[in-house]
């Protein structure tokens, strides 16, 4: 049954993260059993990951997106590694 479902936490998280050059807004839905610990893992990585980018330094924002999601990509992936199957970061 779909809908609200009290012994499930929510596994949805956003960001709005607002800089003189750019705006990230994220909407990240969470699935399966580890859906909001991925969720909540993305919400707090990605926009680090876009500041801490070379290409963001150089005013190149299409660049530092697609760096900041592959970094947060390989984070959670080494993060899944780690806790031995508590993510799936697929």
């Amino acid at each position: 049954r779909k809908g609200l479902k009290p012994e499930s936490p929510s596994q949805d998280d956003f960001c709005v993260f607002h800089t003189g050059l750019a705006t990230l807004v994220g909407v990240f839905d969470g699935h399966g059993p580890f859906g909001h610990d991925v969720a909540n893992f993305v919400q707090e990585n990605l926009p680090r990951e876009f500041l801490k980018s070379e290409s963001f330094q150089q005013n190149d924002i299409e660049r530092a997106l697609k760096e900041a999601f592959s970094a947060t990509q390989q984070k959670c992936l080494e993060k899944a590694e780690l806790e031995e199957g508590s993510l799936d970061c697929s």
